[in-house]
């Protein structure tokens, strides 16, 4: 084939772009790793195939484009919202570290092809439009295409990844093809969790943020902004099942017109092909209820594919009661006097993050305490790691704010603020803060952000009991410590419990006992024993 002058030129100016990005790529990576090849692109950013020296292996390296607060924040929700969960269908995520002013996330590299290529070899799925009133009674032969044992084996492991990520309390909320890869092992390995979020806050998010996901994958209650459940993932399920089914999506055109179709019910996928298998035909019409009430769960959906769940979680908290009252009882101080610290020790699987939690949603929920629920990661390299997160936190608690709230507890330097802790430039009211005068240095700003930050506390912690846990806190750093000590020290500190549950002392746990001893916050530390057997 013959190439137009104008195309090779074309072509050329791409080789020269990807030559440009791939050393720019490769200047802001630490020194460990050696980029070998771009893997994609989006608006998100890059991803490259790199080898990381440390560990001998070759990665995927994905660089956050663009650096504005809310970008930021969702690219370390990413890294954050899956540690902890562990399962062969679900990517690993390496490390998330910041360098050079750019930020990146290393991850497994999985070669391999998506959802729907893999179990429908051969085929191509058709955008034919299939709302309900618009059948097409010739589009039988499409459904001949697919592996039925292909779609059997990768649609369990599939099911599986999701039931591990539900039982760890997340929802994707953007399942597709894309996201789902199988690779040459027949591995088939869920990705891209920017979207996930926590089941117990995806009810507090305002309605845009539920509204995130991709149209004809998401269900209609969040493609209406509905608080989620579980049945929004499986929804999406239903959706590439139906695609490998039949080799067309059930649902196509603008957002306004899936939604409508979706309420009526999704066309029968029996309809597009004939000697469809009967039993992932009838999972299919379930999965695409248009009630998530009417959806199976996960545990019944594994059950069906032949894939028995894991056993059931044990009772979240046993055998703690005087553990709970003692926390109990330190929540209902913070509201004559403050600020009080709690450390919580234990080794790994006794139960410090169950108690926790426990007690702190008794605290919402009966006295209407704001908590700001954190934890600290081992592999994070981020300024102010201790406090990063509770940051992050912090901003999202603002978000769900109305004007007049935010207005009665911004502190008056709230740019100095902004300026140390760049994401809350994510709330327009911050981001518009005016500068009171030229910050001369860091440690003019460090100071000057502290002072706000204590302000901003105090004045929520005036209006409702506040608390703020900081899990995990072992992985904690020397500079967050430090903040931590500045945050709690002297008359106007804000009257708060700070939660801090670890397993061990490291260099920053050790630097923020002794910077809150020296400045006479109260600490009290309760070590957590193994539970007796009976």
């Amino acid at each position: 084939m013959v190439r137009s002058l104008a195309s090779v030129r074309s072509l050329a100016d791409d080789v020269r772009a990807s030559d440009v990005d791939l050393r720019t790529f490769a200047l802001e990576l630490p020194p460990r790793y050696r980029v070998v090849r771009p893997l994609g692109h989006g608006g998100f950013g890059d991803v490259m195939l790199v080898h990381d020296n440390a560990r001998g292996e070759e990665i995927a390296m994905k660089r956050l484009a663009r650096m504005d607060p809310v970008s930021i924040r969702r690219f370390k929700h990413e890294f954050r919202v899956l540690q902890g969960v562990r399962h062969p269908s679900l990517a690993r995520l390496h490390e998330l570290f910041s360098h050079r002013g750019a930020w990146f996330l290393a991850m497994e590299h999985i070669d391999g092809a998506d959802f729907l290529s893999y179990v429908r070899p051969g085929g191509e799925a058709s955008l034919a439009p299939t709302l309900p009133e618009q059948h097409v009674t010739d589009a039988r032969s499409s459904a001949l295409t697919f592996d039925e044992a292909r779609l059997r084996s990768s649609l369990a492991q599939l099911a599986s990844g999701v039931y591990a990520l539900h039982r760890g309390g997340i929802i994707h909320r953007d399942l597709k093809p894309e996201n789902v890869l199988v690779d040459a092992h027949e591995r088939v390995v869920i990705l891209d969790f920017g979207l996930a979020a926590t089941i117990d806050h995806v009810f507090h998010h305002t309605a845009e943020a539920r509204l995130a996901g991709t149209p004809g994958y998401m269900p209609p209650e969040q493609a209406m902004s509905q608080p989620l459940t579980r049945g929004a993932d499986w929804y999406a399920v239903g959706v590439m099942l139906y695609e490998a089914l039949t080799g067309r999506k059930p649902f196509v055109g603008a957002l306004r017109d899936i939604v409508d179709a979706q309420l009526l019910g999704a066309p029968d996928p029996e309809h597009y092909g004939h000697r469809l298998p009967r039993d992932l035909a009838e999972l299919c019409r379930r999965l695409l209820a248009p009630r998530a009430s009417e959806r199976p769960d996960g545990a019944e959906i594994l059950a069906f594919l032949g894939t028995p769940a894991s056993a059931s979680h044990p009772p979240e908290l046993v055998g703690r009661t005087a553990e709970l009252a003692a926390l109990d009882a330190a929540i209902a101080d913070i509201a004559t006097r403050g600020p009080i610290v709690l450390d919580i020790v234990a080794d790994s699987g006794l139960g410090k993050s169950a108690l926790v939690r426990r007690a702190v949603e008794r605290a919402r929920i009966e006295r209407g305490a704001v908590v700001l629920s954190t934890r600290c990661y081992e592999r994070e390299a981020l300024p102010y790691k201790s406090v990063d997160p509770m940051m992050d936190a912090l901003t999202e608690m603002l978000q769900r704010r109305t004007r007049d709230e935010l207005l009665a507890v911004m502190p008056r330097d709230a740019r100095a603020l902004c300026r140390l802790f760049p994401v809350l430039e994510s709330i327009e009211m911050f981001a518009k803060a005016p500068e009171l005068e030229p910050i001369a240095n860091h440690e003019v700003l460090r100071r000057r952000a502290i002072a706000a930050l204590r302000e901003l506390l105090r004045r929520v912690a005036d209006r409702a009991p506040l608390v703020v846990v900081l899990d995990d806190l072992h992985w904690g750093d020397l500079d967050g410590a430090r903040l931590l000590v500045d945050l709690l020290s002297g008359p106007d500190a804000p009257r708060m419990l700070l939660v801090c549950a670890y397993c061990h002392l490291e260099p920053g746990l050790r630097a923020l006992q002794r910077g809150l001893a020296a400045a006479g916050v109260p600490r009290t530390e309760m070590v957590l024993a193994p539970i007796p057997p009976g």
